[in-house]
């Protein structure tokens, strides 16, 4: 046989595998929708992340009562209680993102100290939220009340709840060079646009950096957001890594596991510094340095009074948690990026020492917090030591990717700390 006809033979049988690859994946995407417009679990196996949500005129959204795992009410729990021993507010660090329902720090401190524990928490909220869903943590009735407060995005979540949102906005500054300096950030770029432009560079959608138009995408990378949201094939592999990535403590060997690994690091290398990924031992994960950045740098105006509207929110839910003769607690969530560097910044780890700006900052914040907040009376529990001992022992609280949420183990870690410090 020549050569000719032997490169016609392996090119017809080249077509003919990727035009049955291509019937394949399209009889799955049919076959996905009918069953999830069937079944329910499979509807929500393969529908778009947003499906969790429902808009809310008070507070902007609002979790879906249907969705697997909420409860009648919209909340991340087992059942509505009428009444609960502790009460947990916060945001998806607390809600308990890409871990089960029983794995998050709430549901574990009830299941450490044997008390009912009702989960309030919602992701993208931020202190403002919790403050105007504290009279309903105290319809409960509990004996403890803890909000957390995430390093990560919180500053940002409170300045946008209340400038851009319009939510509770007395809490906005009275002082006219203050609300004029915000108003000349905002229209020079507004932080809204950043924190969209860098939230994309979070999931991987590197196309989206480098001083594009965010408000007016290119085509391909519009093209590339409407097949992730829409494709049912995509979000049930987007579901099923998050089961791998949840429970990756505990195979962290296994096949599925190296394969997730080795498409992060991949990732990394074509994020221009974006992504940065870490591998030492048993220590896998992927830092995001520059997003964290964005909610902690205190020299921005925006940010800055993001900081004083959190400490205020925290105070008043404080007054009120007290007149409902409850004890009031806050817990101060570190980014993985701070828990890494507490933990290996004497190794002299290159990549860690890479997150030294983004760990002086937070420290520099957790410092003010504490002096403004948790030296007037305010209990503050910090499980900042406790994680990254966890680190230093080989266990990683955080997953593999990029994600700044804790895992199974880190969740517990927290709890763990949690209920020491509320009932010693």
């Amino acid at each position: 046989m020549s050569f000719i006809a032997v490169f016609r033979t392996m090119g017809r049988r080249i077509c003919d595998a990727m035009l049955i690859l291509i019937i394949s994946l399209l009889l799955l995407e049919g076959a996905l929708w009918v069953l999830s417009a069937c079944n329910k679990s499979v509807y929500y196996l393969t529908a778009s992340p947003l499906s969790a949500d429902l808009p809310d005129p008070i507070l902007g959204r609002r979790l879906n009562p249907d969705y697997p795992g909420h409860d009648k009410d919209g909340f991340r729990n087992a059942g509505v209680l009428s009444r609960a021993d502790m009460v947990a507010l916060g945001d998806s660090q607390t809600y308990g993102t890409n871990v089960s329902l029983q794995d998050a720090w709430p549901q574990q401190v009830g299941m450490l100290s044997g008390r009912s524990v009702y989960n309030l928490a919602v992701p993208g909220y931020g202190p403002v939220q919790s403050l105007v869903l504290t009279p309903r943590a105290l319809d409960k009735q509990p004996r403890w009340v803890v909000s957390a407060l995430y390093d990560g995005n919180d500053l940002f979540d409170a300045f946008h709840m209340v400038y851009t949102e319009n939510l509770r906005s007395e809490l906005g500054s009275t002082d006219a060079q203050i609300v004029a300096e915000i108003n000349r950030a905002q229209a020079a770029e507004s932080i809204e646009s950043v924190a969209d432009r860098l939230s994309w560079i979070y999931g991987g959608d590197f196309g989206a950096h480098g001083g594009g138009d965010t408000d007016h995408p290119s085509m391909k990378i519009r093209m590339v957001r409407y097949f992730k949201m829409h494709c049912k094939s995509w979000n049930a592999a987007r579901s099923i890594r998050s089961i791998v990535l949840q429970n990756e403590v505990s195979t962290q060997d296994s096949l599925l596991s190296g394969m997730v690994w080795k498409s992060m690091k991949k990732k990394s290398r074509r994020s221009s510094g974006y992504w940065i990924f870490f591998e030492r031992g048993n220590l896998k994960t992927v830092f995001m340095p520059s997003y964290r950045l964005l909610a902690l740098r205190l020299e921005d105006s925006r940010i800055r009074e993001g900081m004083r509207i959190s400490e205020e929110a925290m105070k008043r839910m404080s007054d009120a948690t007290r007149q409902g003769h409850a004890d009031f607690s806050i817990l101060m969530i570190p980014t993985k990026e701070l828990v890494y560097y507490e933990a290996l910044s004497d190794t002299g780890d290159a990549t860690i020492q890479a997150l030294g700006e983004l760990a002086h900052r937070e420290s520099a914040f957790r410092a003010r917090f504490k002096q403004d907040v948790c030296e007037s009376g305010i209990r503050c529990i910090d499980p900042l030591p406790a994680l990254s001992e966890a680190v230093r022992s080989g266990k990683s609280p955080y997953p593999m990717d990029s994600d700044g949420h804790p895992n199974r183990f880190g969740q517990s870690v927290i709890a763990g700390v949690v209920w020491h410090s509320i009932h010693p």
